[in-house]
């Protein structure tokens, strides 16, 4: 019991030196951390993008079914999903799009390749977080940058409308 009142007495503090230390040790663990959190974030939004994308490939496969079954060919379905605005005959398919994905901006799929039953096979779509979800040949990666996200071998539809 001596000892440690004879402790408390004769204890000022904290020395400069062990406070320096800590500070050292603790700037040493936040260099190496916060890279890795960085990481972590950057993983999570991938596949926010890949959910979006995945969700309008849905929302696109129904519109392309849709608009398969009113006889509508292929080049129409490809137009209509690439271009920002809304065809007169159909105007809430953007806007099932929009809500299904989340996403904001104004053109969804950027280039999108649809067979002779209308079934999407590839595509790139424009997610939020400036990111592209590139669905090509069975695979999906996300691109974070425009000029990265293309299909090989596109080629853009032709606008159905006079």
């Amino acid at each position: 019991m001596k000892f440690f009142q004879l402790m408390r007495k004769n204890s000022r503090g904290f020395t400069l030196v062990e406070i320096i230390v800590v500070l050292v040790i603790i700037a040493i663990m936040a260099v190496t951390l916060i890279p890795s959190l960085t990481g972590y974030i950057s993983d999570a939004q991938d596949k926010t993008a890949i959910s979006e994308g995945r969700t309008a490939y849905v929302a696109g496969q129904t519109i392309a079914s849709e608009m398969t079954g009113m006889k509508h060919g292929v080049n129409d379905i490809r137009w209509y999903l690439t271009h920002a605005y809304v065809a007169a005959d159909y105007p809430n398919y953007k806007t099932t799009i929009n809500t299904l994905s989340g996403a904001t901006g104004t053109d969804f799929f950027k280039q999108v390749n649809i067979d002779a039953h209308g079934t999407i096979t590839d595509y790139v779509f424009a997610a939020t977080g400036g990111r592209f979800v590139v669905m090509e040949n069975g695979s999906v990666r996300v691109e974070k940058e425009d000029a990265k996200a293309i299909l090989t071998g596109y080629t853009a539809p032709i606008d159905p409308t006079p």
